[in-house]
């Protein structure tokens, strides 16, 4: 019996994240996102941003960092310009998150961690009360 229940629980849980996108408003997010990142709008890209914002170092053991608007300002640069490495295959691709960004034009079921969590490379997405935001940037230091 508990076997059963729990291959029911992990069939729902994965079959939530295969239909995740589907109509969750994270496309649409992701759209609207992209959009104010590439054309430069920084207030939209603060109407799509959760705050406290997190920002954490690569090291695990660094403490992350939480900023309101002014310090997400301030530090809006560094988590563009952020590098990301990404070994698909036998392809070594290189680069920032704004050119990752910029490339990036559709979410995928990877990208999902959870239900309510995206993960694009160094960037965080998560949904909140129904609605989706910008919530944490991993950064070099």
């Amino acid at each position: 019996m508990r076997i059963i229940t729990l291959l029911l629980v992990g069939t729902v849980f994965c079959v939530g994240i295969l239909v995740a996108g589907a109509d969750d408003g994270a496309e649409k997010f992701w759209s609207e996102f992209r959009g104010a990142v590439i054309n430069y709008k920084f207030d939209k890209v603060v109407s799509l941003t959760h705050f406290p914002f997190e920002i954490k170092g690569l090291d695990e053991y660094q403490p992350p960092e939480y900023h309101g608007r002014k310090g997400f300002r301030r530090n809006y640069e560094r988590i563009l310009v952020t590098p990301f490495v990404v070994e698909p295959g036998d392809k070594l691709l290189l680069g920032n998150m704004l050119k990752l960004v910029q490339k990036k034009t559709k979410l995928t079921r990877k990208d999902y961690l959870t239900a309510d969590i995206i993960r694009i490379e160094q960037f965080e997405f998560e949904r909140i009360k129904g609605r989706w935001f910008f919530t944490r940037a991993y950064v070099e230091e």
